[in-house]
């Protein structure tokens, strides 16, 4: 986050919205929330401290209520796509110095990233049903992953691997590796010691290997350093909705068996349509019977993502007990989030976090917009924005002091990234992913803060 506090407005008070404004108010900025329901506003009033505005989100006289000409962030997440629209461009007109809305219409978008910048002339917009499925693929591709971790709009992968076998990679100096040029070995745990390696470091059998590089391409980079494949090859998606089409229709390629099982059979017509190389089923996934036939012993995956979430519990934790090696539920309200883990079962994050967790990465000014530990926190990931001023902002990487136990990841600009060298420089309104042990965190943080 950046170093002053800024005036946020966060219109619609849905789980996401009244997600946004909490986190927000938590962070020491100055959040203000517009609904139309009273009730709501007082619901959130009563969990952080912001300030209310009855209105409508795309009302000229509420917009012109909240300040919004004074707003550095203008948020609109209503339920309705077309409010969130309307009102997003609306306060660009009227002031608001940054604007993003949620927009669930998948029809609307070509790209499937679920995260789109300038569209329509919004700084961001952000569609949750392609992001949650974006995070199970996730969970799926990188099956016996320790922690993965996206950065850069979901092109860039932070991954951390057991090693389990020998390959031709293994037990070889780094420098003699073929890596590909975007990809980057940041840290070796073995044992209880952590390397951050040199050229002339190698990777051993056993170890846990942490690496940054393209998304599309860390699959075959887990494989390649002994990740292990799994005998296991048949993946089951209950739930035919927007997310387990979207799930389905991205693993198609990845994985070689993929069933996909669905209760209304107008929508498994279309399913079996849309997706050519999917098993559509039309069926009850919480019928055990079913899943047998099915071979639920010789899944690798079975993911519930329905729209139910108690279904998805249940349906998950059966297919637990008959025998599927991994099982993800697909909920969002926090106390489910843990009754899953006490089942035993994956969870992703919700809609309200994940956008959340976007809209700082991608809107807040300057300074550190989100750190994720590693390693068992022996380290950490900082995603920071470079701010005009900085120590390091228009010097080389070489030349910016960075303290030893770190090093500079990845920088973004835009939707482009690189992995720097030490020529590369860094420029002001970049984004920096750096990777720091905790005892120069601080040291690296004076880095990117104005002198």
């Amino acid at each position: 986050m950046g170093d002053r506090r800024h005036n946020i407005v966060v219109a619609g008070l849905g789980d996401i919205g009244e997600h946004l404004a909490v986190v927000f108010a938590r962070r020491g900025h100055d959040v203000t929330v517009l609904d139309v329901s009273p009730d709501r506003l007082s619901a959130v009033q009563s969990a952080a401290e912001v300030r209310t505005c009855q209105g409508h989100a795309a009302g000229a006289a509420a917009l012109n209520q909240v300040g919004i000409e004074d707003a550095d962030l203008f948020v609109a997440t209503t339920g309705q796509d077309a409010v969130n629209v309307v009102a997003a461009l609306k306060a660009r007109s009227l002031g608001a110095r940054k604007t993003a809305a949620v927009v669930e219409e998948v029809e609307y978008f070509d790209d499937w990233s679920g995260i789109y910048r300038g569209w329509l002339g919004m700084d961001l917009v952000l569609n949750t049903r392609f992001l949650v499925a974006h995070e199970i693929h996730k969970l799926i591709r990188t099956g016996g992953a320790v922690a993965v971790e996206d950065f850069a709009e979901n092109r860039i992968e932070m991954v951390q691997f057991r090693v389990a076998t020998e390959t031709p990679w293994v037990e070889r100096p780094l420098n003699q590796v073929p890596l590909p040029r975007e990809f980057l070995v940041v840290a070796i745990k073995r044992g209880r010691g952590l390397i951050i390696p040199r050229g002339d470091d190698a990777i051993h059998v056993g170890d846990e290997v942490l690496v940054i590089g393209r998304t599309e391409q860390i699959a075959a980079l887990g494989d390649a350093l002994g990740r292990g494949p799994s005998a296991r090859r048949k993946t089951i998606v209950l739930g035919g909705g927007m997310v387990g089409y979207v799930l389905a229709r991205t693993l198609q390629g990845l994985v070689p068996d993929i069933t996909l099982i669905e209760r209304d059979r107008a929508r498994c017509e279309f399913l079996a349509r849309e997706l050519t190389d999917v098993t559509v089923l039309h069926g009850d996934g919480t019928s055990a019977d079913l899943l047998h036939e099915e071979g639920i012993e010789t899944c690798e995956v079975f993911a519930a993502v329905s729209g139910d979430e108690e279904r998805n519990i249940i349906a998950a934790r059966l297919a637990k007990e008959l025998g599927a090696a991994r099982c993800i539920a697909l909920v969002s309200r926090p106390y489910y989030v843990e009754v899953c883990r006490h089942l035993g079962l994956e969870v992703v994050p919700g809609p309200a976090q994940i956008v959340a967790r976007e809209v700082v990465r991608a809107l807040m000014p300057a300074g550190v917009l989100g750190s994720t530990p590693v390693m068992g926190g022996l380290a950490e990931f900082l995603e920071v924005l470079v701010p005009a001023g900085a120590w390091v902002a228009g010097r080389r990487v070489r030349d910016a002091k960075f303290p030893r136990g770190s090093m500079v990841c990845a920088l973004m600009e835009g939707s482009t990234f690189a992995i720097p060298r030490g020529d590369t420089v860094i420029e002001a309104g970049m984004r920096a992913v750096v990777f720091t042990l905790d005892r120069v965190r601080a040291d690296v943080e004076r880095l990117f803060r104005t002198v």
